[in-house]
């Protein structure tokens, strides 16, 4: 203020304006502003769900990722001192539209997944048996991510999700070895499943 700077908007001083002013004593000024600004950015699309009731439950598919638009946004910008402290959106105006994206979702009724429980020891069971590389089929008789046989898959319901272990989805395929491993151990997998027993 002794500069001739006024305080403005929300400022404060230290100590307070109606303190008396003594020979070296420290005012320290803060200069508090608010302002608004407007910047174009992208507008995301929105996801238009389909259920498919075809479709096993652990199952999406993007149809159309739709196109992205452009918005002019507008934001209250505080500045403490010059330094950019928080911006919030007030209001925006679509410049261009975007087109809705459209995502085809399972709804096949007795094809619910169970949440995965230990994620990361089936998928290092899988990196050992098949490199990580849930959609394997080698023509070997074993098939998926843990390979399963044929027998041991439908023995379990795999079928339920696909007619083989390589046809299903990673979380397919840990619901079926979770209730494979709870009545067999982990000797399933003799030489993988080492790891995890």
């Amino acid at each position: 203020a002794a500069t001739g700077a006024p305080l403005q908007q929300r400022d404060t001083v230290d100590p307070p304006a109606s303190a008396p002013v003594v020979e070296g004593m420290a005012i320290r000024v803060t200069r508090v502003r608010i302002e608004k600004i407007t910047e174009r950015v992208p507008l995301a699309p929105t996801a238009r769900r389909i259920e498919d009731p075809a479709m096993n439950m652990s199952r999406r598919v993007v149809e159309d990722p739709g196109v992205p638009g452009v918005q002019d946004v507008t934001f209250a910008v505080a500045r403490v001192n010059g330094v950019e402290t928080g911006r919030l959106p007030v209001a925006n105006t679509v410049v261009v539209a975007a087109r809705d994206s459209v995502v085809r979702v399972g709804a096949k009724p007795g094809t619910e997944v169970p949440p995965v429980t230990n994620g990361p020891i089936w998928d290092a069971i899988a990196s050992c048996e098949s490199g990580n590389n849930w959609a394997i089929n080698t023509g070997n008789g074993y098939y998926g991510g843990l390979q399963f046989d044929q027998n041991t898959w439908e023995r379990h319901g795999g079928l339920r999700y696909a007619g083989r272990a390589d046809l299903a989805t990673r979380e397919e395929q840990i619901a079926i070895a979770s209730v494979t491993q709870a009545r067999q151990g982990w000797g399933a997998w003799p030489v993988c499943g080492r790891a995890a027993s």
